[in-house]
């Protein structure tokens, strides 16, 4: 059997090194940042979770409705601080969304905020909701409105859920901006099947 050269052992060996040492290199950098990554997020979380998380509630008054019928939505200020929600003069209340459910996943239907006729300037402004208060916010039609032909057209049966922008801050002599908010999701309800 024949010896190979002391150099090429010495190149070998020296390609292993590189070689184990950049995978290692690229494991625990990679460890770093996501460890990283999570203690950068979590106080980001923690923040909008301190709102969302029973301290705030919406609901609607029933869990089951027929296809256009009118929902009442419901915010509940559990917190020792006030919470906020925008309006807008041509829109109503901005930032409520309405979401369906569709193959494991929520999807945003078509749902109120509907300009006003002539409405030319759109100013928003915050609502406050109190501590310790429960306050119905609105009132909406479980329908949408086709602009093609010009009708309101009943949302088709499933399950829903309303998604709300709430803030805990609301500088009005700013710019209110609906980034500076951030979503809470009511209970789920059915609209039957007609």
């Amino acid at each position: 059997m024949k010896k190979e050269p002391l150099s090429i052992i010495t190149v070998k060996t020296l390609l292993a090194v590189i070689i184990f040492t950049g995978v290692g290199t690229i494991i625990v950098g990679g460890g770093l940042l996501i460890g990283n990554y999570e203690k950068i997020s979590k106080p980001i979380k923690s923040t909008q979770q301190q709102l969302i998380e029973g301290k705030v509630t919406v609901t609607t008054d029933k869990t089951e409705y027929e296809q256009g019928e009118t929902v009442e939505i419901t915010v509940r200020n559990n917190k020792n601080k006030s919470v906020y929600y925008l309006v807008s003069s041509c829109y109503g209340i901005k930032g409520v969304s309405l979401e369906k459910h569709k193959t494991l996943r929520w999807q945003k239907q078509e749902f109120m905020n509907y300009p006003k006729p002539q409405c030319l300037l759109n100013i928003l402004d915050c609502i406050e909701i109190n501590p310790n208060e429960n306050v119905t916010i609105t009132k909406v039609m479980l329908e949408y409105y086709d602009h093609d032909k010009r009708i309101n057209i009943p949302l088709s049966s499933g399950k829903y859920r309303v998604k709300i922008e709430m803030g805990q801050d609301c500088e009005k002599e700013k710019d209110i901006r609906l980034k500076d908010f951030f979503s809470i999701y009511s209970n789920e309800f059915t609209i039957k099947e007609k």
